[in-house]
């Protein structure tokens, strides 16, 4: 953001929110702090993952792309974008057949850019479609908009929250040495109506990354809250109070080192990129970490971490009981996983097959017990 849209932005938000923010407090009351130790606690449980489609044909009239996002309605219809050509929102059948788009290029209603950064499924099968700070919700009949209008913020991620708001994950400054980064925001105002998570303003050149927050889908008003810097998970109301920390030692995720180099280009860190919690009592983590086999670019001509995503990283995948806050099991995946789709909790990644077509997978993963030798 630049430094008058930053101005811009804290002038506007700073009359509504001053009297909170001079009342809130730095640290939440009676919040439940725990170490998680690195040793699954069942040793008989193990990850499994079913295929649940493959979407992706080279006679569809679009294409998929890399950075293809997917929403999945109450019928199990599967809803793709950004997809090429531009503009354009992709519906497949519930067997992964393609079956039309909707909308056109363009910023006017009923249209779309060339990029969608978040793609949800809200109350009533409404789809929610975030491109940066434009927000759009398209009525369940993919036909009718039922509004679009410019938010106050650009999310790093988002979570739809059960009355209509949404939880945001963005930095924003309130004074030279303070910011919060979580938002509260009324979708049909698109307005801020609450700002919470205080946080020191990070001078180190990459100071960035400690500021992105990954969130989960909400539980009864909850929301789970994750760094990517080191493994640190919170849960947090949507009223701002902070009811749960959880810490992981692991040896195979240590604290990025964000003060000397960009690790988006120069370094494969692992870091958490989707949260899903289920109706059991699990709390589900996506983790990208290092392929075993990949070694820091070299001088000349190598080409960077950015633009060898697929090859150097593997996906972890742990599920977390929050009963006793210990991990009952643990999977890695040698390809990365793109994350969970809310509020179903399935999986999916994009890949790119031995034609150079991009297709997508889509899994339902869930908790198995493997049979022992009698």
């Amino acid at each position: 953001m630049d430094r008058m849209a930053e101005g811009l932005l804290r002038s506007a938000v700073i009359a509504t929110f001053g009297l909170w923010l001079a009342s809130a407090p730095l640290a939440a009351f009676g919040q439940q702090s725990a170490v998680i130790p690195d040793e699954p606690v069942c040793r008989t449980c193990t990850i499994e993952v079913e295929l649940i489609a493959t979407l992706g044909d080279p006679h569809d009239s679009i294409g998929l792309l890399l950075e293809s996002k997917l929403a999945v309605d109450s019928h199990g219809h599967f809803l793709v974008a950004p997809v090429a050509p531009p503009g354009r929102i992709a519906l497949y059948g519930s067997d992964g057949r393609f079956q039309r788009t909707f909308g056109r290029p363009g910023r006017g209603p009923g249209e779309f850019g060339s990029w969608v950064s978040h793609l949800m499924v809200g109350a009533g099968d409404s789809l929610h479609v975030l491109e940066y700070n434009r927000h759009t919700v398209v009525l369940p009949d993919l036909g009718g908009l039922a509004s679009a209008r410019q938010l106050p913020v650009a999310p790093f991620d988002i979570s739809l929250l059960a009355d209509g708001r949404a939880l945001m994950a963005f930095p924003l400054r309130h004074s030279p040495d303070s910011q919060t980064l979580l938002q509260v925001v009324d979708l049909k105002a698109g307005e801020i109506v609450r700002s919470f998570l205080m946080a020191q303003v990070y001078t180190a050149p990459w100071y960035r990354y400690e500021q992105i927050r990954v969130l989960g889908n909400p539980v009864a008003d909850t929301v789970w809250v994750a760094q990517i810097t080191r493994y640190q998970l919170e849960r947090w109301t949507a009223g701002g109070e902070r009811l749960q920390v959880l810490s992981r030692r692991a040896e195979w995720y240590q604290p990025w080192r964000t003060d000397r180099l960009d690790p988006y280009l120069d370094r494969a860190y692992p870091r958490i990129t989707s949260l899903f919690a289920d109706s059991a009592g699990h709390l589900w983590v996506n983790i990208l970490v290092p392929d075993p086999s990949w070694r820091p670019p070299g001088a000349r001509g190598e080409r960077r971490v950015m633009e060898r995503h697929g090859e150097i990283y593997d996906t972890v995948l742990e599920v977390l009981d929050l009963s006793s806050g210990r991990v009952l099991a643990r999977r890695r995946f040698g390809e990365p996983l793109s994350g969970f789709v809310h509020p179903r909790g399935w999986l999916y990644a994009t890949r790119t097959d031995a034609q150079g077509e991009v297709v997508m997978y889509i899994y339902r993963p869930f908790l198995a017990k493997r049979v022992g030798r009698r």
